[in-house]
């Protein structure tokens, strides 16, 4: 029977479908569309959706923006009815949240490149690397009120927590593996080490199977399908991850 599996997080826990073996697909399909979020904006208040998000964003990224502002994947999640969700914390440990209207949205590529970033640019930013005290405090609040969610409205939905970290390098197009330029390699670095604190909250509050791989290096990819960025790997790292997922599944 096929399963169902949402995804909550980034290109890191969703690239792993369009890279699978077409001799070995697993019998799964994705429902609802993955959400780019960090769990603070997830289970925070509803913000009023701004009419112009601006002609930069295509109907997808669109789409994610506006589900991050009024929280209405928890609604898509209930009426997908997941068999599974995976998780990862990526945004949360790089990106954070931006303060708005009482409450808080996230910090993502999308919303920077959005008619939003100039309306939002003195709001406040909280991030999980400058700010690790309060953030790791707001975060704990939102990890209980997920775990509440799951346990009343999708009990039988099994949680698996990716995780995942940015890459700070990448393969460029002859193969050669070099660092990224040193501001985003620090930044991811940093990210990096804050990670474990996020996912052992998330492991305290929620029960979760765990999915990490260590068995090849996370290396980003300047040939990637969808561009070069921390969270577009190479092939190995979407092989591995899907047969650790085929454990999860066929078990």
């Amino acid at each position: 029977m096929t399963k169902t599996i949402a995804i909550l997080g980034t290109c890191a826990s969703d690239d792993w479908y369009h890279h699978q073996d077409a001799r070995r697909r697993l019998d799964v399909r994705l429902a609802p569309p993955y959400q780019q979020s960090a769990l603070i904006s997830l289970t925070a208040r509803p913000v009023p959706v701004p009419k112009n998000l601006g002609a930069e964003l295509g109907k997808t990224e669109e789409a994610k923006l506006r589900i991050d502002f009024d929280k209405s994947f928890l609604d898509h999640l209930a009426d997908a009815r997941p068999d599974y969700l995976i998780a990862d914390l990526l945004i949360d440990a790089r990106r954070g949240v931006i303060a708005a209207s009482g409450s808080w949205v996230t910090n993502s590529y999308i919303i920077n490149r959005s008619a939003l970033q100039g309306q939002l640019e003195h709001n406040r930013r909280l991030d999980a690397v400058r700010e690790v005290n309060e953030y790791l405090e707001l975060f704990a609040e939102s990890v209980l009120r997920f775990g509440l969610f799951l346990k009343t409205v999708l009990p039988r939905c099994r949680v698996i927590l990716h995780k995942a970290r940015w890459a700070e390098c990448f393969a460029g197009k002859d193969g050669a593996i070099q660092p990224f330029d040193p501001d985003l390699q620090m930044d991811c670095a940093a990210a990096n080490l804050r990670m474990p604190q996020l996912e052992s909250v998330f492991e305290r509050e929620i029960a979760c199977d765990v999915i990490s791989v260590e068995d090849v290096a996370i290396v980003a990819d300047a040939q990637h399908i969808w561009g070069l960025t921390p969270v577009h790997y190479r092939k190995d790292y979407y092989r591995s991850f899907t047969e650790k997922l085929r454990r999860i599944v066929e078990s």
